[in-house]
C-alpha cells in the first residue's frame, strides 16, 4: 500500500496547467502560426514584403501568449477558490481511496484502476487522467508511505502498461 498527501496550492496548479497546455494545446498554436504564414504568403504573393508577415506572426504569438497567461491565471484562481487544502491518496491492491476537505466539507471517492486513462509526470506533479479534462493532481514528493520510485512500477502494473 502506498499513501500520498498533496498540498493543493498555486505551484501545483501552475505546473498542471503548463503540462496540460504543452501536451494538449500547443499543436493548435503551431497550426495557427502555419495558417497565418500560408495566408500571408498567398496574399503578398511574393517575398518582398516578408517584414510585414513576420510582424503579423510576432503579433499572433504575443496575443496567444497573453491569452494563455490570462487563462492560466483565471483557472488557478478558480481552483484555489474551491477551498481544497490537502488531498490524501491511498493506493490499495484493487482501488484508490481519495479524500479531501472542500469548503469545510469532507469528500471521499474511490476509483478502480481501470478507470484511469493515463498517468503523466510533469516536474513534481503526477497527473492522473480519467477523461480529457478530468484529472487528479498528486505531488510526486508527497508520499507518506512509499515514494515515487515505488509508485511508478506499482501503478504501471495496475494499469497494465509498460514503462515508457
Amino acid at each position: 500500500m502506498l499513501k500520498n498527501t498533496t498540498g493543493f496550492n498555486r505551484k501545483l496548479l501552475v505546473t498542471y496547467f503548463l503540462s496540460h497546455f504543452i501536451r494538449r494545446q500547443l499543436y493548435m498554436v503551431f497550426i495557427g502560426f502555419i495558417l497565418i504564414l500560408s495566408i500571408g504568403l498567398f496574399i503578398l504573393g511574393n517575398l518582398n514584403n516578408i517584414g510585414y508577415l513576420l510582424l503579423i506572426e510576432l503579433i499572433y504569438l504575443l496575443v496567444v501568449s497573453c491569452v494563455f497567461i490570462l487563462l492560466i491565471h483565471v483557472k488557478i484562481k478558480q481552483g484555489l477558490r474551491k477551498g481544497i487544502v490537502r488531498i490524501h491518496y491511498e493506493f490499495l491492491d484493487t482501488e484508490v481511496l481519495v479524500s479531501s476537505v472542500i469548503g469545510g466539507e469532507e469528500l471521499k471517492m474511490t476509483f478502480a484502476y481501470p478507470q484511469v486513462k493515463k498517468i503523466v509526470r510533469y516536474r513534481h506533479v503526477v497527473i492522473i487522467y480519467f477523461k480529457y479534462n478530468e484529472a487528479l493532481l498528486m505531488d510526486a514528493n508527497g508520499f507518506t508511505v512509499g515514494n515515487y520510485e515505488a509508485f511508478r512500477p506499482f501503478i504501471l502494473d495496475k494499469l497494465n502498461l509498460t514503462k515508457k
